[in-house]
């Protein structure tokens, strides 16, 4: 049983750290092409996009 908790933590640590490096490497592009990081209101609004977004993909609307 402990195998499996060990086994189920490390792939769940192996997904985080590919999720971190990929919003990080995204940001470091948009920075390097001189693009600015989004204002708070700007985060609110593509948040509040892909959450939606994401309820219609698992609900199938």
């Amino acid at each position: 049983m402990e195998i499996i908790l060990i086994v189920l933590a490390a792939l769940m640590f192996a997904s985080r750290m590919k999720w971190r490096v990929t919003t990080l490497s995204l940001l470091y592009y948009l920075e390097k092409n001189r693009y600015g990081l989004p204002s708070d209101e700007d985060m609110r609004e593509c948040i509040e996009f892909v959450v939606k977004n994401m309820f219609k993909d698992l609900t199938g609307r």
